[in-house]
């Protein structure tokens, strides 16, 4: 399990999409401002096997797992850190639930970064949201990067 223990951490979620790769970035610039480290952090579901429906005990292959994931946050970071490669950051790459690790991860920390999707109120009742799972649960506070303001949040505003 992995923690965040000291205030001046920025923990940013990532999945590798756009809007992630662009809160790691202002999570990032963030980080210059307030003197702090970044912690980037990506989680996945291992795929369920019912029992019920293999007749010998099935192992999912994690360490198959952790590399793709890794490859994922990898390419965010290498997409969102130039201009901002003397702020210290911590890799977390692990298996879990995103909305209550990334909590968790977030306990005592600065503040936590996530990207908006922006599925909206509909698609967000239907398949359920990190970012509204952790505006419940955290102890800290969480700032939601949203869709619009990715083309402002691009490189050229790094120092």
């Amino acid at each position: 399990m992995s923690t965040c223990s000291h205030r001046n951490t920025i923990v940013v979620g990532v999945d590798g999409s756009e809007p992630s790769v662009q809160a790691l970035r202002w999570g990032f610039k963030e980080a210059l401002l307030r003197d702090a480290s970044v912690t980037a952090a990506i989680f996945w579901t291992p795929p369920g096997i019912s029992p019920s429906s293999m007749p010998i005990p099935v192992v999912t292959p994690m360490d198959d797992e952790t590399e793709v994931y890794r490859e994922v946050l990898t390419e965010a970071l290498r997409r969102a850190r130039p201009g901002y490669e003397q702020v210290p950051v911590l890799e977390v790459v692990e298996p879990g639930l995103a909305g209550a690790r990334l909590v968790e991860l977030a306990e005592g920390g600065e503040m936590l970064v996530l990207g908006s999707h922006g599925h909206g109120h509909v698609m967000t009742a239907l398949m359920g949201s990190v970012s509204a799972a952790v505006i419940r649960k955290a102890n800290c506070p969480v700032v939601v990067i949203p869709t619009r303001l990715v083309a402002e949040l691009e490189p050229s505003c790094a120092r």
